[in-house]
């Protein structure tokens, strides 16, 4: 008797994450029908390894990626490969800070119709 093993499933994908300002956290969530599973994440293109930035782990059925002390640059998709199946999400920043005239520090609140200082 064969026996084969039922590939994994997304059973719910990334959602895009928008913190509310630079240095805070921001975790992408995922849910697979299987723990047993390869999970990779990416940020661009580029594969991520574990850090003091980059947190990962497995909760329950829900593979997860912490970024800590979000800044501008990180701004932008993250991916996470599980088996062959693949997920996207954007990360955004909503209040970024600004330097000013003699690096004195602007707050500005950027919106999909408008930055405010």
């Amino acid at each position: 008797m064969n026996v084969t093993e039922e590939p994994v499933e997304l059973t719910s994908g990334l959602q895009d994450v928008t913190v509310a300002k630079l240095h805070d956290v921001a975790e992408f969530r995922l849910k697979v029908s299987k723990a047993d599973c390869k999970v990779t994440w990416l940020c661009g293109a580029t594969p991520i390894t574990e850090s003091a930035k980059y947190v990962t782990g497995m909760d329950g059925l829900e593979p997860y990626l912490r970024v800590n002390d979000v800044l501008g640059d990180d701004e932008g998709p993250f991916s996470v490969k599980v088996d062959d199946l693949t997920s996207t999400a954007k990360l955004s920043v909503k209040g970024k800070h600004m330097h000013g005239p003699a690096g004195k520090a602007y707050k500005c609140y950027i919106d999909a119709h408008s930055s405010v200082c």
